[in-house]
């Protein structure tokens, strides 16, 4: 009977893992990147700052999504707290003004709660 209990214990914590996994690898920046094809858009140098520190060179994928050009890149690791991600856009004709956006991810949850019924004949 004990063996049944952890092995249900075992598995509901591996589908919590599981899930936060997948959630972590979806993160992602995405942008209407305006004026611009897809041929364009992938043809820029985007760099990308977190909070006050130096702008990194971010590989971006760019596709035609119901007439505009919207690009996407995995979002940096971020630690808890209020955050601000800072974009820009470079071609051979200089940078683009910075496009900022601030935010705070959820909290993360305190306690994980696991019920477990156990029936005695």
């Amino acid at each position: 009977m004990r063996s049944r209990v952890r092995g249900c214990v075992a598995g509901s914590l591996g589908m919590l893992l599981l899930a936060s996994s997948v959630s972590a690898q979806t993160s992602v920046v995405s942008w209407t990147q305006p004026n611009a094809t897809v041929t364009e858009a992938h043809a820029y140098i985007y760099r990308l700052s977190v909070d006050s520190g130096p702008p990194a060179i971010v590989t971006a994928v760019c596709a035609l999504v119901a007439a505009a050009t919207e690009c996407r890149t995995p979002r940096p690791p971020l630690g808890s707290g209020p955050h601000t991600l800072t974009l820009t856009a470079e071609n051979g004709f200089g940078v683009s003004a910075p496009a900022t956006v601030s935010g705070q991810p959820p909290s993360t949850p305190i306690t994980i709660r696991i019920t477990i019924e156990v029936i005695v004949p």
